[in-house]
């Protein structure tokens, strides 16, 4: 047993003396190379991670609050993912929202990489095909935004006092525009689930259905999540009078 560790140490010695070995003739012929692949390694692992989100279906960044180092890593992603033809990243609250409230953006977003294949399916629609596509991008965007705007109104509700006639108020005000909210998600979410099946009706059928009508309702549907930010600005507004 003592010559096998003998042997073992003796091993791990001569293993340790070659390494100091080829250290010193590195640095006496080579010693960029103590630099270089360090920075080598350093690069690939930085690519390999880049390349995960540019390629990712995941298209959720869940954060605590908006901005910060999330958004700009969104920025600096985004017209890498567009040249995978993948659907854009978009910034979510991870507080005061829900799993479900947050897939609903992430279904929306799988949405119009579907509409996309449907509008490349169907060459009949012409050059009314880009701006079909970017007012459906437009809508998982202004979801996204719609969900920030429920979660600063969920953060304010709970400091709001309800044994006061103004908390009280402002509270039910709250609680209603919070149902706003998720009524205009639903029904923005159910108006992408139609586009797909209304533009394969086109193609399989030839349809005279109006494009002009399909650009019409995407554009009423982006404009109510739009109408959003004015009902919570008319609150904080009738707040900071109180």
């Amino acid at each position: 047993m003592n010559d096998r560790n003998g042997s073992n140490a003796g091993c791990a010695l001569i293993g340790i003396v070659v390494l100091i070995a080829i250290g010193i003739v590195v640095i006496a012929f080579a010693p960029w190379l103590l630099v270089a692949v360090p920075l080598i390694i350093i690069s690939v692992v930085i690519s390999l991670v880049l390349l995960a989100d540019v390629t990712s279906d995941d298209v959720l960044v869940n954060s605590e609050e908006l901005g910060g180092y999330n958004a700009w890593r969104i920025k600096m992603l985004n017209p890498l993912r567009r040249a995978f033809t993948k659907p854009p990243l978009l910034q979510v609250p991870s507080v005061h929202v829900t799993y479900d409230e947050r897939q609903m953006v992430k279904q929306a977003s799988k949405l119009t990489t579907a509409i996309a294949a449907a509008l490349k399916a169907n060459p009949s629609i012409g050059a009314d095909s880009a701006r079909i596509l970017e007012q459906a991008n437009e809508v998982p965007a202004n979801m996204a935004t719609a969900l920030w705007r429920l979660c600063r109104l969920r953060s304010i509700k709970r400091t709001v006092d309800a044994r006061l006639q103004d908390g009280l108020t402002n509270q039910t005000d709250m609680v209603a525009l919070d149902q706003q909210i998720i009524a205009e998600m639903q029904r923005s979410l159910a108006s992408l689930e139609q586009l797909p099946v209304s533009l394969m009706k086109m193609e399989i059928q030839q349809t005279d259905r109006p494009v002009q009508r399909l650009l019409a309702e995407l554009n009423e549907t982006n404009q109510h999540l739009r109408d959003i930010d004015a009902a919570y600005a008319d609150l904080r507004g009738a707040q900071a009078k109180q």
